[in-house]
């Protein structure tokens, strides 16, 4: 379970997520495009899942899709 499962206020929650991703991402992705990834999931989520299994969702979700764009 990553750290992003925890607890966390709604307006944080995109920059934990965008902290998590950073290190991985970072030498592909530009911090705009990781933030709009993480941004998409969080809102393709919303709704689909329960509040307490969103921050883990969304963070796979936007890994998944950065991960596509970075072996492009």
């Amino acid at each position: 379970m990553t750290e992003t499962a925890t607890a966390v206020q709604p307006a944080d929650l995109p920059r934990r997520l965008v902290d998590e991703l950073d290190p991985i991402f970072a030498p592909h992705i530009p911090p705009r495009v990781l933030a709009q990834s993480v941004e998409q999931a969080l809102h393709d989520l919303r709704g689909s899942v329960s509040a307490e299994a969103l921050p883990e969702m969304a963070v796979r979700l936007a890994r998944h899709r950065l991960q596509s764009i970075a072996s492009r």
